[in-house]
């Protein structure tokens, strides 16, 4: 068995971190990933709902829905 030099020592340190990290981060996006896109979609579900908050005022202890208009 041959000795191996502090390089090549290194080079295969290098190699099993590699191997390691490779696959947390495959498992990472795995998890990651569709918890991303089911944030998104849920953005999206959102974003495409009126705002009622903005558009119903409350004047003297009534409630009124703004019906049009400019946003001036």
């Amino acid at each position: 068995m041959t000795k191996l030099t502090k390089q090549q020592q290194k080079d295969n340190a290098w190699k099993a971190y590699l191997a390691i990290a490779d696959t947390a981060w495959e498992a990472y996006k795995a998890i990651v990933n569709p918890a991303l896109e089911a944030y998104q979609a849920k953005l999206d579900e959102i974003d495409a709902k009126p705002n009622e908050a903005d558009e119903i005022i409350t004047h003297n202890g009534r409630k009124y829905k703004l019906m049009g208009g400019s946003d001036e």
